[in-house]
């Protein structure tokens, strides 16, 4: 399992039209509702709240990967978001966040759950792949430099 197997076109948005943390939250959780992938997003959203309020997920570099372990989901799942404009999510770093990685995963398997962020993590300290993904033009080229990126990664087992 790749990262790229997690998420689909319909999955990455770009632009985030929203302006603050909290909406850009509301705004990722949004296509999962509408493909039936969550039945509870007000579920999601205030676990999403809570791990922010915790510690921010803002990794530095203009990156965030806010993410949680609900019951409900059985499988993992990926939203990928580029914000229109950067957007305060309280990095360590100061700087605000233009790109975001939205990881929700079962409750059961934290392993997965840590292997998951790690990947992204390490990805993202990648400064041309960044660079490559803000300037990506649709969801399809995000995908491919993401596919790209990832090709010389093993697989993550679940």
């Amino acid at each position: 399992m790749k990262l790229t197997d997690l998420c689909r076109e319909d999955r990455v948005l770009i632009p985030l039209l929203a302006q603050t943390r909290d909406e850009v939250l509301s705004e990722m959780v949004q296509p999962l509702q509408r493909q039936g992938a969550i039945a509870d997003p007000e579920e999601i959203l205030a676990l999403l709240q809570d791990r922010e309020r915790q510690l921010t997920t803002a990794i530095g570099n203009g990156v965030a990967i806010p993410h949680t372990r609900p019951l409900e989901v059985p499988e993992p799942l990926l939203v990928i978001g580029r914000t229109a404009r950067p957007v305060d999510f309280q990095a360590l770093d100061g700087q605000p966040v233009r790109l975001v990685f939205l990881l929700i995963t079962p409750k059961g398997n934290i392993s997965l759950h840590l292997k998951l962020l790690s990947r992204v993590s390490r990805l993202m300290n990648d400064e041309a792949l960044r660079r490559q993904l803000l300037e990506a033009r649709n969801a399809a080229e995000v995908l491919a430099h993401l596919r790209a990126a990832e090709a010389d990664y093993f697989d993550l087992t679940p």
